[in-house]
């Protein structure tokens, strides 16, 4: 499930650089206009991840996903 996520500590109307400048480049090309940073990660695989999505330069909206991590033994049965 994806949440969009407007809250006052969100870095809506933040530039790339003042971005890069708080949460670091991460794995992110500086040209896409959607960049994702993992916030957490349990011990049991449940990753929280933000995405920022960018018009113009400036982050237009935030989302959180919450994702398990995948388990290869039983994708092969």
């Amino acid at each position: 499930m994806i949440r969009k996520n407007t809250d006052s500590r969100s870095p809506l109307g933040m530039t790339k650089k003042e971005v890069v400048e708080e949460f670091g480049k991460g794995l992110n090309s500086y040209t896409d206009d959607i960049w994702h940073y993992k916030l957490s990660k349990t011990w049991w695989g449940l990753k929280t991840i933000m995405f920022l999505e960018f018009e113009n330069n400036m982050v237009s909206a935030k989302y959180i996903k919450h994702v398990f991590k995948e388990n290869k033994r039983l994708q092969e049965k």
